[in-house]
């Protein structure tokens, strides 16, 4: 992670997507992979929509532990490998296999097809969250995973705007008091026992994370590129961050909000097509659309209507 300070001194404002790799703090995953290379939560998500692709709709832990055991591959992160050992040696059930499992962002940044496929219907995408997100987490990052499901399927409506009873605010006026007036001052030391500089603490949790994506997501409008911009120019856990903002803003404006050099990079350096996955979204929302009309053309049966 890195302070937005140390970002405006090494990149300037960054705008575009770079390669991976080009400061060496920014080499934690997979040093030299091609700019707009997918992380382990992206391969997360991913696997995500290949469980809820293959069920037609809505999906629970155990279908997302079936891609798991079947296409998993890559580097992940330590709650994620946890949490494939137990459901692999059958030591859990899918969905409590993340009790006792560390805090992490990991299922807040690919729970949102769960959110998609709930589209328009907040409260059943934060249950199905909950019952998903089970396999990697319990408490307050389950909540988050929840909350995050809950933004992308209200923001699928029609009709969904931003709009909050708050004052205009600018971006780096927010982004200057957070890390001055709301980072804990945890104790924490670097790999090789130094103190962090500039009291700036390498740690980023979703009880941080989450509230900090919505201060965003407002900030900018909810418009895709502003809010990615935002997002890996705060600094911090900025891929988090610009993960869950994309999925928010993605899910309000629609893919034609995408810079197409955005989409073009990460569809030539990703071996899952991204365009694939969307197709199989759309077909798995067109199911559910129809099983809920019959559900209704049931309940007027039964209510003689």
């Amino acid at each position: 992670m890195m302070h937005y300070r140390h970002i405006e001194t090494v990149f300037g404002t960054v705008q575009t997507v770079l390669p991976r790799g080009a400061a060496a703090t920014t080499a934690r995953f997979e040093p030299g992979a091609p700019a707009g290379q997918v992380t382990d939560d992206t391969r997360l998500r991913n696997l995500l929509c290949s469980a809820i692709i293959r069920a037609g709709g809505r999906v629970t832990a155990d279908d997302w532990a079936s891609t798991w055991l079947t296409d998993m591959d890559g580097w992940f992160f330590t709650p994620v490998v946890n949490a494939y050992h137990k459901v692999f040696m059958k030591d859990a059930s899918p969905r409590e296999a993340g009790r006792g499992s560390m805090g992490s962002n990991s299922t807040a940044m690919s729970i949102a097809p769960v959110g998609l496929v709930n589209a328009c219907d907040p409260r059943q995408a934060a249950l199905d969250a909950y019952n998903v997100a089970g396999l990697v987490h319990e408490g307050y990052a389950r909540d988050a995973a929840c909350a995050v499901a809950a933004a992308v399927a209200e923001a699928t409506r029609p009709d969904a705007t931003v709009a909050l009873a708050r004052s205009t605010g600018r971006y780096e006026d927010f982004r200057q008091a957070y890390y001055e007036t709301k980072l804990l001052p945890w104790p924490q030391n670097g790999l090789h026992g130094s103190k962090p500089a500039e009291g700036f603490y390498d740690t980023a949790e979703p009880r941080e994370t989450i509230p900090a994506m919505f201060a965003l997501f407002a900030l900018g409008d909810g418009r895709f590129k502003p809010c990615l911009v935002y997002a890996v120019n705060f600094g911090r856990d900025a891929d988090t961050l610009a993960s869950i903002l994309g999925s928010v803003s993605g899910a309000l404006c629609g893919a034609r909000d995408i810079p197409n050099e955005w989409i073009e990079r990460v569809e030539a350096n990703n071996p899952v097509r991204q365009r694939t996955l969307a197709d199989g979204l759309l077909a798995a929302v067109r199911h559910e659309f129809e099983a809920s009309q019959a559900r209704q053309r049931e309940l007027g049966t039964l209510l003689g209507q």
